[in-house]
């Protein structure tokens, strides 16, 4: 998802003056979401996949669920297939 993001701002031409993944999703928000681009609802993807991957990569003993982990990878997917849709295919 972070970098299918990279991919819209080279798009669009927006410039990024971050390297931390919040910094990104802030500018994706106040971009592409604030703007109507895209709906509130990736957002709000983008912000709970990003805040589990917090939880589990830097708390101690935390259990993420393999409903949670499926239920990730699905809206994780139609998250690409909206930036995808979004941003025209080459020669196209």
């Amino acid at each position: 998802m972070f970098y299918s993001l990279l991919a819209l701002f080279v798009h669009e031409g927006t410039i990024v003056k971050t390297s931390k993944h919040s910094g990104i999703i802030t500018i994706y928000d106040k971009e592409s979401v604030h703007t109507g681009k895209f709906e509130k609802e990736y957002s709000k993807t983008l912000h709970r996949i990003f805040n589990m991957r917090q939880t589990a990569d830097y708390k101690e003993l935390v259990e993420i669920t393999r409903d949670e982990a499926q239920q990730s990878i699905s809206h994780a997917k139609r998250f690409l297939r909206a930036i995808k849709e979004f941003i025209p295919t080459a020669g196209a």
